[in-house]
């Protein structure tokens, strides 16, 4: 009988959690994912932050990992899962070979029109030594 008063109030409790998730109505809504590719030229890429900020109906739903040596998901505000507006970074023992590479995939809930501004915060190489970093958003086909 205890248990059941316990796991009643702890199930409606979680229950009004996931209904009061905001989602967007209407016609146009889609979910998106998004690659996110630095590239660090001919330097090899230790560790990066960036900022990625929507313009427009956008709501960040997910952040997912890259791949070797970015294959674990990469650090970022879990309040900014509710805004369309990210900060993600990462660093690794491992550095990457030089070029271009995917380090996270950004996962958006969007309506309308929506562009992206990405800045570069931070690159550095696997000892620590600042590097000039380019940064993309590929959409997922």
């Amino acid at each position: 009988m205890i248990r059941r008063v316990v796991v009643l109030p702890v199930l409606v409790a979680v229950a009004c959690f996931v209904c009061a998730v905001p989602v967007a109505h209407g016609k146009d809504v889609r979910f998106v994912a998004y690659d996110v590719i630095v590239d660090p030229g001919t330097d090899t890429l230790g560790a990066y932050q960036i900022d990625v900020r929507a313009e427009g109906d956008a709501q960040l739903v997910g952040v997912e990992n890259g791949v070797a040596p970015f294959d674990k998901a990469p650090h970022y505000d879990r309040q900014a899962l509710r805004r369309g507006h990210v900060i993600v970074a990462a660093f690794v023992k491992t550095p990457s070979k030089p070029g271009a590479i995917r380090v996270a995939r950004l996962h958006f809930q969007e309506s309308g029109t929506v562009s992206f501004k990405v800045k570069t915060v931070a690159g550095a190489k696997s000892g620590g030594e600042r590097i000039a970093l380019k940064v993309r958003l590929v959409p997922v086909k």
